[in-house]
């Protein structure tokens, strides 16, 4: 399940559902009314139990969503993403949702994809702002995980702001794990990662900035936040409200 605020003092989630047979993915809006300790669900009946944000054909799971406040408007959207096997293997989808859960996308109604490729793109995450949605993943393409994501702007036209399949975050040598995304509330985002291409034992943190020119603001295949000895892991990065940003790490 992922959850996050929806603007209007809402809330949006997603979750990953079983029940046509295969995985598909289900969302919901909900209104609390503290007053009566109430809860209000805004795109279906409790009994319905939710809105098909996509139930396409195959398996689609790891739904994660995110608010874009004036991506779409003055009352914002939902952004959501998941992994999506219709294909025969895992690609990557996004949808932005109006206040009702319909989808923004009219061409794609079960979901935008994001790659089209015959490896395997996993385990997406999503944040956005006014100029749109940012997406990370994991990517088998070159033969081991790497770091690829996307922005997504509203245009039922040309949605993709960066390269076809995904701008490579980082393609270094070995394994890249455990991305997370920020963005820097001034049209960029920053990813940041666990990096093994000192060797799995000696895992590293690195961090990207994608500025709001679509390009790179930090070395080629990222910035190395630690090396210390040993394994540093679960990074996770904030901004911290004047374009700059924080990472921790375990």
């Amino acid at each position: 399940i992922s959850v996050e605020i929806a603007g209007n003092g809402e809330a949006a989630m997603a979750w990953v559902d079983d029940r046509n047979g295969n995985l598909d993915i289900y969302g919901q809006r909900m209104l609390a009314d503290h007053e009566n300790n109430t809860i209000t669900t805004l795109w279906s009946t409790v009994e319905e139990g939710g809105t098909a944000i996509c139930d396409e054909a195959g398996d689609q799971n790891y739904a994660k969503i995110t608010y874009a406040s004036g991506c779409c408007g003055s009352e914002g959207v939902t952004a959501a993403t998941w992994q999506d096997n219709r294909d025969g293997n895992f690609d990557v989808y996004m949808q932005y949702l109006w206040l009702n859960g319909e989808p923004y996308f009219q061409n794609y109604p079960q979901g935008l994809p994001l790659t089209n490729l015959s490896s395997s793109q996993t385990k997406p995450r999503v944040k956005a702002d006014n100029s749109g949605a940012y997406v990370v993943w994991y990517s088998d393409q070159n033969n081991n995980a790497d770091i690829y994501a996307q922005k997504i702007v509203a245009s039922q036209d040309n949605p993709i702001a960066w390269s076809d399949n995904g701008l490579s975050i980082c393609s270094a040598d070995d394994v890249q794990t455990g991305a997370r995304l920020s963005v820097d509330n001034q049209g960029g985002v920053y990813f940041a990662w666990q990096d093994d291409r000192n060797g799995g034992d000696e895992a590293d943190v690195y961090i990207q900035h994608i500025g709001a020119e679509n390009v790179a603001t930090m070395p080629e295949n990222g910035l190395i936040i630690s090396d210390a000895a040993l394994i540093q892991k679960s990074p996770v990065v904030r901004n911290d409200g004047n374009g700059s940003a924080f990472v921790i790490w375990e």
